[in-house]
């Protein structure tokens, strides 16, 4: 009886090991169909949710665009009820007409949501404007936006269709800065003379001698250029005048022909100066023609 016993404890047990075995794959199977329910769970979710987006839309307007925007208008209430929409707008290192300009063309508005405004898009409208030589912008949270600006520096006063005009170093119009406050600038007048004055300003600043007699630049056919000096006469230039301004600056060097009027200085002909009587002592600063 003993040993019969003993033998069948082995069947038992070998009974139960193939009963576990079965069940190993029932529970895996039980794992993926358990898988699958909860993706189709979440697929349908999405498909109901879309579904009611669109009928949300529809109802509310029509397309989702409208739903869009009323839902980002609820954002942009939200955001402003926390205290996070654009309450100051500063401009550092301009004057108030070009403060205006800056602010307009950033598009950069009171009540806007700080979260929304594009840095980098407001600092590229900023440069484009002829005012503006360099620009950074700001978000200072909770409710500033700060432009720090350099300014275009001045470079002459233009006569444009009888009335002076501030232009810059590219010969562009600056409409921000008033010629009475830079009223000592050289002056340029003449048909074409805004767009050809930069580059004849570049070329003087090479001959100091020569820039610091310097009253006015008149643009003559939109071809040469007279210059008008402090002392009340005026050099007539060549076209091209590279050579003639040596010849200019040796002269002054030598005689101090700039700072005495002794008659205008005609260097049109490139192998002599002629000095030729004054006949009309004017006011420099209101001849030549304009624009």
């Amino acid at each position: 009886m003993s040993q019969v016993k003993g033998r069948k404890a082995p069947a038992g047990k070998s009974k139960a090991g193939k009963s576990g075995a079965a069940k190993a794959p029932a529970a895996g199977a039980a794992a993926a169909v358990r898988q699958t329910r909860d993706a189709s769970s979440i697929l349908l979710g999405l498909v109901i949710l879309a579904g009611l987006v669109i009928a949300v839309a529809a109802w509310m307007g029509g397309s989702i665009s409208v739903l869009e925007k009323r839902f980002s208008a609820a954002i942009d209430a939200g955001v402003s009820s926390i205290g996070l929409s654009v309450n100051r707008i500063d401009v550092i290192g301009a004057g108030p007409a070009t403060k205006d300009t800056i602010i307009r063309a950033s598009a950069v508005e009171p009540g806007q949501n700080m979260f929304r405004i594009d840095l980098a898009e407001a600092r590229t409208a900023v440069l484009a404007l002829d005012e503006v030589a360099t620009a950074q912008v700001f978000r200072h949270w909770p409710n500033q936006v700060l432009f720090n600006v350099t300014t275009t520096e001045p470079a002459a006063l233009w006569q444009r269709n009888g009335r002076w005009v501030v232009v810059g170093p590219d010969g562009n119009v600056l409409p921000g800065t008033s010629p009475e406050d830079v009223a000592s600038l050289p002056r340029v007048v003449g048909v074409g003379g805004g767009d050809a004055a930069p580059a004849l300003f570049r070329d003087l600043a090479m001959f100091p001698e020569i820039e610091n007699h310097l009253l006015a630049a008149s643009r003559v056919g939109n071809r040469r250029w007279d210059l008008k000096l402090k002392a009340g006469h005026t050099v007539h230039l060549p076209e091209p005048y590279d050579a003639a301004l040596v010849r200019l600056r040796s002269a002054h060097v030598e005689t101090g022909l700039l700072a005495t009027n002794l008659g205008d200085i005609d260097l049109r002909d490139n192998t002599q100066l002629i000095i030729r009587r004054p006949t009309n002592p004017g006011d420099p600063r209101l001849a030549g023609g304009d624009q």
